[in-house]
């Protein structure tokens, strides 16, 4: 592979994901809730604000599943997730030891990460006083007070990050080769320090350290890259990079790394193709008896499960175009997709549809 397409394909592993981070979250916005945080300074309300949160503290005690009744909860948890988030599950979860502090884990960025990404179907704003409201039905008092400073740190640290996006509005898609690299490095070191200003280093560490590492070791890659080494000089140095990086780290990567020369082998037998017996074969001779089993088996399925998925749209889409009252529709295409497809299915059936729905108002 030569440096221009490998810098291509390290960009989709690092360049994109870390650049769209900062440019999905809000422009400032007069807000009741957020303007405390916008008239001080990103130092000055970091802080302000680490100085109200306990030590980070490595063992959790979770709470029970409802810590207060539900008459204390301003309102249920559907009321307060974006309507595509209906049918998943709340990622991260809020802790308190025996002495109500909050117990400052990843998790809370993994909660703030899952109600700030219906950004777009609700403003920051409202999304912000509803995870104050999540966090004040899941947490005693004084926990929920320091959960509540901790989301401000996070709501002002992004705040900066689509700031620095606008006033830095460079299209990477455009940048190869060692500008690409250099442009990389200085955001990289722009997300630290400003890590460091909102967060201080224990928290910083502990919300970003896993990923810096892992984005320090693709820069380091991507410029191995555009060097002129020998392939195995080249992959050995990738695998002494590699190395450094925590175990799980490792193993995360040499199965993405298996799961696309899968995809690309899959793709190549496509383009060629290949199917039946002869696509058996391969795959036989590639992965074994028993994976070449499985991979006949899950074809045989997905084929059913599209075909059934076909002949549900189509009716829907028959219904759909007739003159009758909504409501009727409504009930009529409920009715076959209850009896056409199982509860688990359902749920995989509903999110789908609503693909469909943004799609067909998109064109219209």
């Amino acid at each position: 592979m030569n440096a221009g397409r490998r810098i291509k394909y390290y960009v989709c592993a690092f360049a994109v994901l870390v650049m769209v981070a900062g440019t999905i979250y809000w422009r400032p916005a007069a807000s009741p809730e957020l303007t405390a945080a916008r008239d001080v300074s990103p130092a000055e309300s970091a802080g302000d604000t680490r100085s109200t949160m306990p030590v980070v503290q490595k063992e959790a005690t979770s709470l029970p599943a409802d810590p207060v009744s539900s008459a204390d909860r301003p309102l249920p948890v559907s009321m307060l997730i974006s309507p595509s988030q209906y049918d998943t599950e709340i990622d991260g979860r809020l802790h308190e030891d025996g002495n109500g502090n909050l117990i400052v884990d990843v998790g809370f960025r993994d909660l703030f990460d899952y109600f700030f990404s219906a950004l777009g179907e609700k403003t920051a704003e409202q999304i912000a006083a509803d995870m104050e409201q999540y966090i004040d039905g899941a947490l005693s008092p004084r926990a929920a007070e320091q959960a509540r400073a901790l989301l401000k740190m996070f709501i002002a640290y992004n705040r900066d990050l689509a700031e620095y996006t606008t006033a830095n509005n460079t299209d990477v898609y455009n940048l190869h080769g060692r500008a690409l690299v250099d442009y990389l490095k200085a955001y990289q070191a722009y997300l630290a320090d400003t890590r460091m200003r909102h967060f201080g280093r224990e928290y910083s560490d502990l919300f970003f350290g896993s990923e810096e590492k892992y984005q320090a070791y693709t820069i380091a890659r991507m410029e191995l890259g555009l060097t002129d080494l020998p392939d195995e000089e080249r992959k050995r140095q990738i695998e002494e990079l590699r190395s450094q990086l925590p175990e799980k780290q490792q193993e995360i990567i040499r199965n993405h790394e298996r799961m696309n020369e899968f995809m690309s082998r899959e793709q190549a037998w496509q383009d060629e193709g290949v199917s039946g017996e002869e696509l058996y074969d391969r795959r036989l001779a590639n992965y074994g008896y028993d994976a070449a089993q499985r991979m006949a088996a899950l074809d045989e399925s997905n084929r059913r499960w599209q075909s059934r998925l076909n002949d549900f749209f189509q009716e829907v889409d028959q219904i759909s175009a007739t003159d009758w009252p909504e409501a009727d529709k409504k009930d009529l295409i409920e009715g076959i997709k209850v009896s056409s497809f199982s509860e688990t299915e359902r749920l995989r059936v509903n999110v789908i549809e609503r693909y469909r729905q943004k799609n067909n108002n998109s064109q219209n």
